[in-house]
């Protein structure tokens, strides 16, 4: 199980937000997803992690620079 149950209480907790009009909640938990997935990237050595974006989009993470990018 690892770390995914933190991802997905935090995808539970924003698509509630944005469901409920708390747009700045919403956003704010979508950041803190971003920086979950690389900071579990980090202590799992991963390389690269897929995030799943509000959009349905993917975005890549490089753990070494913390920037994304949406397809």
């Amino acid at each position: 199980m690892g770390y995914d149950w933190i991802i997905d209480v935090l995808a539970d907790l924003e698509n509630f937000a944005r469901k409920n009009n708390l747009e700045a909640l919403a956003q704010s938990l979508n950041e803190t997803a971003n920086v979950a997935q690389i900071e579990i990237a980090a202590v799992q050595h991963v390389p690269n992690v897929a995030l799943l974006g509000d959009g349905g989009g993917n975005r890549t993470v490089s753990t070494s620079i913390g920037a994304g990018r949406r397809d």
